[in-house]
């Protein structure tokens, strides 16, 4: 494995790059801390964006479908990420000083035995974490001429980005929500433009007409997971200033056409491992009773309506992205157990040629592909 892939290199990203990614962070990122109590660090998104991050982070991580994207840094990478783009943080640093000094705590105790003070020490840590989520109270003295990078990145995978009419009057609108209401009032203060309010769990700073155009004019050359969005709606903009009102017919669905294309690429973009071919494949699995206790476990904690079928598929989809956690991967449930359980499955054609590409044992291979994922998003979901 290569060096540079085993930490985030702040020498070579540069201050930009590394204030873009705290934006990002802060707007859709977070931590959690796994039943061994290391960190595992996450960044919601969809797949092409996270890659994207994955890249340019230059870290040993994981795009995981749960069934959202999100991008996963662990253990001492995740205390190395944070680390990095620490200086630019601004809503969570007390959060992330916390989450560094427990990553070098935990660091240096490795293979040290846990006793009742150790125990302690980490449930206060979980504690603290669960109180410090949206700090209040804010320090601003750091911030600097970075904050533009910080914006960007905050924008960019937290933005919603719209072309909203009444009456064929079309607007383009932009919402975005920002959990600290102070940072959404800094922000605000700094570009002075939209209006801020109360949403149900956070505060939305919402821009229309004008101001929304001026800001996208001035950041979309350098959005990356919004920049499509962002070019359809300054060529709406443009040609909805220059049309002479009121609208002709054609006028009309030009627009609506690119209405469409924004609505298109934001159902493409929210896709959760949906895939392109919809050929379905019926086939059936003999698992053992533990894999189908997990699944039940699974189920219960689930908020979406999940089932068997949808967690075989998930299963697969997660190996597909993370083949690595094949390498040297042993069964820790239904190897050497009796496969007294059937499941009826309905499979897209893609996830079963993949799985043929992988082994020509198809049912061995899905039972380890759930073994996988099951153990994995258990310590996601804290099951």
């Amino acid at each position: 494995m290569n060096e540079e892939n085993n930490a985030m290199n702040s020498e070579v990203l540069d201050e930009n790059v590394l204030a873009y990614l705290a934006g990002v962070y802060e707007s859709s990122g977070g931590v959690f801390l796994q039943p061994q109590s290391s960190m595992v660090l996450y960044i919601n998104g969809y797949y092409d964006y996270l890659l994207t991050l994955k890249n340019i982070i230059k870290m040993d991580s994981s795009i995981i479908s749960t069934p959202n994207y999100r991008l996963h840094i662990y253990g001492d990478l995740a205390c190395e990420f944070l680390k990095n783009v620490y200086p630019y943080l601004i809503s969570t640093r007390d959060q992330a000083r916390l989450l560094i000094e427990y990553g070098e705590h935990i660091k240096a105790r490795k293979g040290s035995r846990i006793d009742s003070k150790e125990k302690n020490y980490r449930l206060e840590v979980a504690k603290k974490l669960k109180s410090s989520k949206f700090e209040k109270g804010i320090d601003l003295s750091h911030v600097d001429e970075w904050i533009t990078n910080y914006f960007i990145g905050f924008f960019d995978s937290k933005a919603k980005l719209n072309i909203k009419n009444n009456n064929n009057d079309y607007w383009l609108n932009i919402s975005l929500n920002v959990q600290n209401e102070e940072l959404a009032l800094f922000l605000q203060e700094i570009y002075d433009i939209g209006h801020i309010y109360q949403a149900r769990n956070s505060i939305k700073w919402d821009l229309n007409y004008g101001e929304a155009y001026d800001l996208l004019r001035d950041i979309n050359p350098y959005l990356i997971g919004k920049r499509k969005h962002s070019e359809i709606c300054l060529k709406f903009h443009r040609y909805f200033q220059e049309a002479q009102k009121p609208l002709k017919d054609e006028e009309i669905q030009f627009i609506e056409g690119l209405k469409d294309d924004l609505k298109n690429l934001k159902k493409l973009n929210s896709s959760k491992g949906k895939t392109s071919n919809g050929t379905k494949v019926l086939m059936s699995l003999m698992v053992c009773e533990d894999l189908v206790e997990s699944m039940d476990k699974l189920i219960s904690k689930s908020e979406n309506s999940l089932n068997y079928n949808g967690i075989v598929k998930n299963s697969i989809r997660y190996v597909k992205l993370n083949e690595y956690r094949l390498h040297n991967f042993k069964s820790k449930i239904c190897e050497n157990k009796l496969k007294n359980h059937q499941l009826g499955l309905n499979l897209e054609n893609d996830l079963i040629e993949f799985v043929n590409q992988k082994s020509s044992n198809r049912s061995e291979f899905i039972r380890t592909a759930m073994e996988i994922y099951l153990e994995d998003i258990k310590l996601l979901n804290g099951i």
